[in-house]
């Protein structure tokens, strides 16, 4: 992701250095900033949940169980080892043993 951004911008800023006309410029200004926006809004929606889930059922925090359902419907969009980790996750998030493993936490 960072190395995507980083050729987005990088693009958005040749085109403004390298061009003479002010069009340009200013679409590759405009397209350098709305790809380092949309994957910053894109990082937040998806690797922010996820890092909580992941810190709180690594420390057996309160509401890791929630945390950790949200991130595994968030990955479940990812084709195909998202699908795949999201479907075990939810599995075991509602099985016998991951209602035990939560409620040996508190």
């Amino acid at each position: 992701m960072l190395v995507s951004l980083g050729v987005f911008v990088s693009l958005g800023i040749s085109f403004a250095s390298e061009s003479g006309d002010n069009t340009n410029a200013s679409i590759g200004i405009v397209g350098g900033v709305l790809a380092v926006v949309f994957y910053f809004v894109l990082g937040l929606f998806f690797v922010l949940p996820i890092s909580l889930a992941s810190w709180k059922l690594f420390k057996r925090r309160p509401y890791a169980r929630l945390w950790a359902t949200i991130a595994s419907i968030l990955v479940l969009a990812v084709m195909p080892f998202g699908t795949a980790l999201g479907i075990y996750c939810l599995w075991f998030l509602f099985s016998a043993q991951g209602k035990q493993f939560q409620s040996s936490s508190y």
